[in-house]
């Protein structure tokens, strides 16, 4: 991982003050490529699935910007719930190491009522890491 510091500087001329500040960013903000790939994997069936892209965006904002929603809701509006999921995907991919979990956390949330895509996308991580068996768990299969 790189760290990057920016210096940010200030001028008051009217009072010739001059002031310097530093912010340290955290730059290497990547999807992990396994995450990428189960969601190139599964755009079809997402899209498919997602019938209200603008509501589930709104349960990302952890990762979506409100500028990434009003777009969503654009997409929504002029297109159509398939290309707005469609945009919503490519964004996601954009946002780094936490938009995949936080995605499944979406999906999961009862307002959104996704479980099954959730765990499909789950089910399709274990099988590109290679890892044994399969998450099972439906919530409305339960007493």
């Amino acid at each position: 991982m790189a760290w990057v510091t920016k210096y940010l500087i200030f001028f008051d001329f009217e009072g010739l003050d001059t002031k310097i500040s530093s912010t340290s960013l955290l730059t290497d903000r990547r999807m992990d490529q396994i995450h990428k790939k189960v969601l190139s994997n599964k755009t079809v069936v997402i899209m498919q699935r997602i019938t209200n892209p603008y509501l589930l965006s709104g349960y990302l904002s952890k990762v979506f910007t409100p500028s990434d929603r009003e777009e969503i809701e654009a997409k929504n509006n002029q297109s159509g719930a398939t290309v707005a999921t469609q945009h919503l995907i490519h964004l996601l991919e954009k946002r780094g190491p936490r938009a995949f979990p936080e995605f499944i956390k979406a999906l999961n949330d009862n307002d959104i009522n996704n479980e099954d895509l959730a765990l499909e996308l789950q089910n399709e991580e274990r099988r590109l890491r290679g890892q044994s068996g399969m998450f099972l768990y439906n919530s409305k299969l339960r007493n």
